[in-house]
């Protein structure tokens, strides 16, 4: 309860329309990740060079102790 009305009750929110929602998310959702494909593509693109060449920069000697985290 808060401020003396219900908000969940047996498991369940009250007060909103749980189906409603989730077939406007069903419908939306696809249209909403599809935005980010391109950002996506070029994060998998650069990752794979950009975690080698972090890694290689963490083997150079560069006169202090540091160590790599798993």
């Amino acid at each position: 309860m808060i401020g003396g009305r219900w908000v969940v009750r047996g498991g369940k929110v009250t007060g909103i329309d749980e189906p409603a929602i989730l077939a406007e998310v069903r419908e939306l959702g696809p249209a909403m990740l599809a935005r980010h494909d391109e950002a996506f593509r070029i994060g998998e693109a650069l990752h794979e060079s950009l975690h080698a060449g972090w890694l290689d920069a963490m083997r150079t000697d560069v006169g202090v102790e540091r160590k790599l985290h798993r």
